[in-house]
């Protein structure tokens, strides 16, 4: 049967009327002091029935403690934000004692993605904290409380702290706990510069000086610099997450007769913490026409196995058949970068000296983001409600800020493209 969702509202008390019948001041003056003062906001589940540990939580807060005044935006705030996560907690009939990391954690990645019904735009990212920190803060007091079990040490982490060498001659004396406490729900408040993303006319060019397309029997040069390129902007994997594929990794992936992409385990990711990418069947038909051709003679040159998915070619001077390095591979993509003719402005225009080397337009890790800013339309085209925390799993963030933050900016300025490519192919149109 369909159960009712539960809906809260935020009372607020009003002022303590003094009896007709004949009392006492001293009694007066007591009941006054157990009283809540007016004006103390406060939920109420049903409209009717009063949520006990809010109240509490918000008298000891608000009210026992001085630190906050026991009426005002602070205690209002502090009740709206527990209304809004019991509101939502409601949503899923979920109970606020039986919630757990994860239950807060996916609500704050749906705030960082929604927008404010007052004002129409997206939530600040201070706003999220300061609700989140309510949470957590009445999660904790609950736990204190012996109202329920739960482990405060999930929400955050210990790290080492650098100490400053600069502050003090005698730091090497220094001694105690050098560790602090940092949070691992909240979320950051760092600015991020705008993605740089790859237009396809320039993308085309510089995978034209990478190399043949695996397969291409009128083109004798070699496949594996296009094809790491082609796998990095086809799955968002980084530089390092490339270099450190293996054979092994390769011979497990599977084709299911009924997808035609193929799903791929990243084990040796930034921050050590696996996900899975999605190898699209064209790349995975095209790794294995370079294992079985170009990776098997140039293997059948290294002196000893070689585990490693991509390698050195056959004919390399150094190393031939054995692991290609991270700065191999970037190297060889700043060149055909270069050769695509994809300078920065200030060399393009000769303002700089000759003997001033010309500075790559793009890098390596360009073709990450432009993964991502065209996953997030492709996202938002099949109709996902919130892109954002599907491009979150898909590039292994641990925080969805940092996708926001980076990719936010470029999503808009794509957009605004997009938009002026449809009104000149409109123009055309009307103008014969």
């Amino acid at each position: 049967s369909m159960r009712t969702v539960p809906y809260y509202t935020v009372a607020k008390t009003a002022d303590v009327v003094r009896p007709a019948t004949i009392i006492r001041d001293t009694e007066w003056d007591q009941v006054k002091s157990h009283s809540l003062p007016t004006g103390f906001h406060y939920l109420v589940y049903d409209g009717c029935r009063i949520v006990e540990p809010v109240l509490f939580y918000l008298h000891d807060k608000c009210v026992r403690s001085s630190r906050i005044p026991s009426v005002g935006n602070t205690q209002t705030a502090l009740t709206y934000d527990l209304y809004e996560w019991f509101s939502y907690l409601g949503l899923f009939h979920r109970d606020w004692d039986a919630a757990c990391f994860d239950d807060i954690e996916l609500y704050r990645d749906r705030l960082l993605c929604s927008k404010s019904p007052k004002t129409g735009k997206r939530y600040a990212v201070a706003t999220v904290r300061r609700r989140l920190g309510t949470i957590v803060d009445f999660y904790e007091w609950a736990t204190r409380q012996g109202l329920i079990e739960f482990d405060a040490k999930e929400f955050y982490e210990e790290r080492i702290k650098p100490r400053n060498y600069a502050i003090t001659r005698m730091a090497h004396v220094q001694s105690g706990d050098n560790t602090v406490k940092t949070s691992k729900l909240l979320p950051r408040t760092y600015n991020s510069e705008t993605a740089e993303a790859f237009s396809p006319e320039a993308l085309q060019r510089v995978l034209a000086e990478l190399g043949s397309i695996p397969g291409d029997k009128a083109d004798r040069r070699p496949c594996r610099d296009r094809l790491i390129a082609s796998l990095a902007v086809a799955t968002g994997m980084r530089l390092d997450e490339c270099a450190n594929l293996t054979l092994s990794q390769y011979k497990n992936l599977k084709k299911d007769g009924s997808y035609s992409n193929v799903a791929l385990p990243l084990y040796k990711t930034k921050g050590l913490k696996p996900r899975t990418v999605v190898v699209p069947g064209i790349i995975h038909d095209d790794l294995r026409h370079y294992v079985k051709t170009e990776r098997a003679r140039a293997v059948r040159r290294a002196k000893t196995s070689v585990e490693a998915l991509f390698v050195n070619h056959a004919h390399a001077k150094r190393n031939p058949g054995e692991a290609m390095t991270a700065h191999s591979i970037w190297r060889h993509f700043q060149r055909a970068v270069l050769k695509a003719g994809l300078v920065c402005p200030s060399h393009k225009n000769g303002t700089t000296s000759p003997s001033d080397r010309p500075e790559a337009l793009h890098s390596f890790h360009h073709l990450r983001h432009t993964f991502a800013v065209t996953m997030y339309f492709e996202l938002v085209r099949a109709g996902k409600a919130e892109p954002w925390l599907s491009l979150r799993t898909l590039l292994g963030h641990s925080h969805i800020t940092t996708t926001i933050n980076t990719y936010l900016r470029s999503v808009q300025i794509r957009e605004a493209l997009m938009t002026d490519t449809l009104n000149t192919y409109l123009k055309a149109l009307r103008d014969g």
